[in-house]
């Protein structure tokens, strides 16, 4: 008797959430609002840390203190968000959900500040990065990957819509430098694996139907990746540990 009173209670509760999920859905359609979902990621170093770098070999020399992001999204209206970490590439920066208005374009602007060091008993340098506002177009999408991307080109921010988008989780046996190099573009970017949880890695968003080069630095390990143009997969392990032909 129990165990059916059981049931019936978990029945209802899902017959309610499920109701409340479309009349919030309804909700928004009728008042022409839609949820959009911004991912924001960092693809590589900046310029200004690079030239840092030049005599330094290993990975473990570098010391990120801080990563301070703060940004404006403006669809309807503005949206800040803002995050300090201490992880640059093994984790997201940040995931939002701002129900608005829906639109054909947004403005966007923002700063990064990263506070690094090469010599533990000498004070962090800090590097500031503006990104001055500019519309991008967000027509037929409302999940976009949101990209810090800096590359031997220069920098800019890249909305590319996440079901354009890929997402590579390169793995390395240590802390280690990763070269990643766009076959396509000819572009270069650097960045390093970080200790999240036991597994040292970092992420890097590519683009749909384009060819990456992986190289873990330091063991001189390299892959390279066809990102294909349609698959239901969105993700992927790069091995670059040398311990497994993943």
């Amino acid at each position: 008797m129990k165990r059916a009173v059981l049931v019936s209670v978990i029945v209802t509760m899902v017959l309610i959430l499920s109701s409340c999920a479309y009349l919030l859905s309804n909700f928004l359609s009728g008042t022409g609002k839609q949820t959009y979902t911004f991912y924001f990621y960092v693809n590589g170093l900046p310029e200004e840390v690079l030239k840092s770098l030049q005599d330094i070999e290993t990975a473990g020399s570098l010391v990120i203190s801080s990563i301070e992001h703060e940004a404006t999204i403006t669809v309807e209206n503005p949206f800040k968000v803002s995050r300090a970490t201490t992880n640059i590439f093994g984790d997201l920066l940040g995931k939002y959900d701002i129900a608005t208005a829906s639109k054909e374009d947004l403005d966007f602007s923002s700063k990064l500040k990263i506070y690094f060091s090469t010599d533990t008993t000498l004070p962090a340098t800090t590097v500031a990065i503006n990104f001055p506002n500019k519309s991008y177009d967000i027509r037929g999408a409302n999940e976009f990957y949101v990209v810090y991307d800096f590359t031997s080109e220069g920098s800019e921010v890249k909305f590319l819509k996440k079901v354009n988008g890929y997402l590579f989780e390169i793995r390395t046996k240590a802390r280690e430098f990763i070269e990643v190099y766009d076959i396509n573009s000819g572009k270069n970017y650097k960045l390093f694996s970080e200790n999240i949880s036991g597994t040292f890695k970092a992420f890097f968003v590519a683009e749909r139907g384009k060819t990456y080069t992986f190289k873990a630095v330091e063991q001189g390990i390299e892959q390279t990746k066809s990102v294909p143009y349609y698959s239901d997969k969105d993700t992927e392990v790069v091995d670059l540990t040398g311990t497994s032909s993943m």
